[in-house]
């Protein structure tokens, strides 16, 4: 959630978002990110034999979250768009990953657990860190979107590969 706090910040900055708008689209993000971790269980459960599938089109929608940060549109909509798609991505990426890690047959699924939940918490500390740089030098955060979407792109293009090699992950 690092990025989307100082976007938050660089929001209430430019004062074109009151503070009882960001407040409720904070609430809205709380109340996404709980519909979008139960719905992406079911979702895997009942439609997704294959996770990996599942965890390949949440990591294309995040992508596209952090792209709608980028486009010229207004900020209410950019935010409220970002808002939707990364809330209902959020806990649903974490989840998958970790369900694709326990089902495989390999030893140490604890330690690969851990260390995937110790990940995702230095890369939100890493973000917060990297938004508070990249405003304070460009004014904006746009490098740190431009970089969040080139790492995800990546990840996606290596999920591809993966599976159109046949390699084990």
């Amino acid at each position: 959630m690092g990025i989307m706090d100082t976007n938050l910040v660089l929001l209430m900055k430019s004062e074109l978002l009151n503070k009882d708008i960001i407040s409720r689209l904070m609430s809205t993000f709380g109340l996404f990110v709980i519909i979008g971790g139960i719905s992406i269980g079911i979702l895997s459960d009942r439609l997704f034999k294959d996770r990996k599938n599942l965890l390949l089109i949440l990591l294309i929608l995040r992508t596209v979250a952090f792209i709608t940060m980028l486009v010229p549109i207004t900020p209410l909509i950019k935010f409220s768009l970002f808002i939707f798609i990364f809330g209902i991505t959020y806990s649903g990426i974490l989840s998958q990953a970790a369900a694709i890690i326990t089902g495989e047959s390999i030893s140490g699924v604890g330690k690969i657990l851990s260390i995937n939940m110790l990940l995702h918490q230095v890369s939100g500390m890493l973000g917060v860190l990297a938004c508070n740089l990249s405003l304070k030098i460009f004014n904006n955060y746009n490098l740190v979107l431009y970089l969040v979407v080139t790492l995800t792109t990546l990840i996606i293009l290596y999920g591809y590969l993966i599976n159109k090699n046949k390699f084990r992950v």
